[in-house]
């Protein structure tokens, strides 16, 4: 396990605190008006998710069982929220990522999608973004659960356990889960989610099973100790691997 497990948190955690005090003080130079708002407005935005990485509270940004923000957090939060949706947005429109990759025949990951995205098939969506809605689309036409968990994060082991066990692979046979780029949360939920199912024997095991289906996949540092120290976690008595192989077709 890596010496300080923590230590991505942490380091958002300071990075966070230090622009927002550093727009703290800009919006003190300002003359009262938009541009000093504004600054303050940054600046307790950033302070606030500094907070929240220091003590890992996912639940900053309002994320609500039913995919959506509340919405007087989301206004606190909006700042950020905008700028992780025009970076997203970027993101997808300049790199050449593939949304999902397949890992086994029932399960999927990738990043934050529209329905018609979605692949093939999909009957249940797992959404571990904290700062993102689910998109409309898919809560209106696809079952789905949220897990929040903050951007370079890892889930927790009771995130993880209610998640699993909320799947039936009779009547979700095709789970997908994403993230904002399914490269870090999401990859860290099926990793562990390999290991509840037991098709990977260890946490190194579920990530080479996963970057051989997603060349994107690269947990970070918190993540891989989050997959080390409680890897795997396994199901009651009855066996999810025989109820996913039952559900798969011939």
């Amino acid at each position: 396990m890596p010496r300080f497990p923590h230590r991505r948190r942490l380091a958002y955690a300071t990075c966070f605190s230090v622009l927002g005090l550093v727009l703290l003080g800009a919006a003190t130079t300002f003359d009262a008006g938009a541009a000093a708002f504004f600054s303050a407005w940054c600046a307790v935005c950033l302070l606030i998710l500094a907070a929240a990485y220091f003590r890992s509270w996912p639940r900053v940004f309002g994320k609500t069982d039913a995919g959506r923000l509340r919405p007087a957090r989301a206004v606190v939060m909006a700042p950020y929220v905008l700028l992780s949706v025009i970076v997203w947005r970027l993101q997808n429109l300049f790199l050449d990522r593939q949304p999902w990759s397949r890992i086994t025949p029932n399960l999927f990951v990738g990043r934050r999608c529209h329905v018609a995205m979605l692949p093939p098939g999909t009957t249940l969506v797992i959404d571990v973004t904290a700062e993102f809605l689910t998109p409309r689309s898919i809560r209106e036409s696809v079952p789905f659960l949220c897990s929040p968990t903050l951007d370079g994060c890892a889930p927790t082991l009771e995130q993880c356990r209610a998640a699993f066990e909320s799947v039936s692979w009779d009547s979700h046979p095709v789970v997908y889960v994403c993230c904002a780029n399914g490269a870090g949360r999401s990859v860290t939920f099926v990793a562990m989610f390999l290991g509840w199912l037991g098709r990977a024997g260890s946490a190194e095991e579920a990530i080479t099973m996963i970057r051989q289906a997603r060349r994107e996949a690269g947990p970070g540092t918190d993540q891989r100790a989050f997959l080390v120290e409680n890897f795997p976690v396994r199901p009651g008595e009855t066996s999810a691997a025989s109820h996913e192989n039952s559900a798969q077709p011939g």
